[in-house]
């Protein structure tokens, strides 16, 4: 068994509509194994930062092209606020984990 990596890009030659062909083998995660992972979908037609978007396609992030030369605020501020949002369910599975 590998170890998840920690980002994964996902820039498909061709944005269609949710689900994605290339998320199949994610969908099949179980939740616990999807978590370890932060999925970030760069693709034409879709805004930065979209959560909207990034719910229908199961990623994490979205990132239109034409922002990727600000990509380390992009993901910076992103993952800032995926840690803060999950940081009670973490801290949860953790003491579980540890029980």
């Amino acid at each position: 068994m590998q170890e998840a990596p920690p980002v994964i890009f996902l820039h498909p030659a061709q944005i269609t509509p949710p689900p994605l062909d290339v998320m199949q083998p994610i969908i099949g995660l179980m939740p616990a194994d999807r978590r370890k992972s932060f999925f970030i979908l760069v693709a034409d037609n879709l805004r930065t930062l979209d959560g909207n978007a990034a719910f229908l396609y199961g990623v994490n992030l979205v990132v239109a092209p034409k922002d990727l030369q600000s990509f380390t605020q992009i993901y910076k501020d992103a993952y800032g606020y995926h840690e803060r949002l999950y940081s009670s369910m973490n801290l949860v599975m953790k003491v579980l984990e540890t029980s």
